[in-house]
C-alpha cells in the first residue's frame, strides 16, 4: 500500500474511493507501515510525512475530501508519536 502511495498517489485515492464502503476503519489502513519500521526510531514519523507529502500532490476534485481525510489521519498518527 505504501509504495502505491508513493509512485501513484491518485490512483491510490481513486482505488480507495471505490473500495471504501469495505473498509471500517481507515485509520489503520492509512497508518499502517509494516515491519521495515517496526525497529528504527523515528521512521514512522518520516514516512507518515512523506505520504502527506505525496498525498498533497493530488488536485482532482472528487478526491480533495478523501486525500484531506488521510492526511489528517497521518498527522494525528505524527502528534500521537511526539
Amino acid at each position: 500500500m505504501d509504495s502505491l502511495i508513493h509512485t501513484n498517489p491518485q490512483l491510490f485515492l481513486e482505488e480507495l474511493r471505490e473500495c471504501r464502503m469495505w473498509v471500517n476503519n481507515l485509520d489503520d489502513l492509512i497508518s499502517f507501515l509494516g515491519a521495515q519500521f517496526a525497529d528504527e526510531e523515528g521512521q514512522p514519523q518520516k514516512e507518515y510525512q512523506s505520504r502527506i507529502k505525496d498525498l498533497q500532490k493530488v488536485r482532482m476534485p472528487e478526491l480533495i475530501t478523501l486525500r484531506d481525510e488521510c492526511i489528517k489521519i497521518l498527522k494525528d498518527e505524527i502528534r500521537q508519536a511526539n
